[in-house]
């Protein structure tokens, strides 16, 4: 590992300018990829995170194939966290 948290956030919109905020000035931290179904709340977060390159993915398991993302970041509202935590279970693969 490079010294820096590599994040991947699905559920873009879910992500308070807060956490944002937090995530941005921790020098630890690198938000690497992003994914929301609403493609426009993705791009707002990859703008947000432009210093930090972030980059769009189409799909959440696009995001979750990358070998760089330590840590995946799910912010999604309550009615598609089932879905993501499905796509993540070792049966889906």
């Amino acid at each position: 590992m490079s010294g820096r948290l590599n994040i991947g956030v699905a559920g873009c919109a879910g992500l308070s300018a807060a956490d944002r905020a937090e995530l941005l000035k921790d020098p630890g931290c690198c938000v690497c990829a992003v994914f929301d179904p609403a493609r426009s709340a993705a791009e707002k977060c990859a703008t947000d995170f432009e210093s930090h390159g972030a980059l769009v993915f189409q799909t959440f398991e696009e995001l979750n194939s990358r070998e760089d993302v330590d840590v995946l970041v799910i912010a999604s509202s309550s009615h598609y966290v089932e879905d993501l935590c499905a796509a993540l279970s070792p049966e889906s693969t």
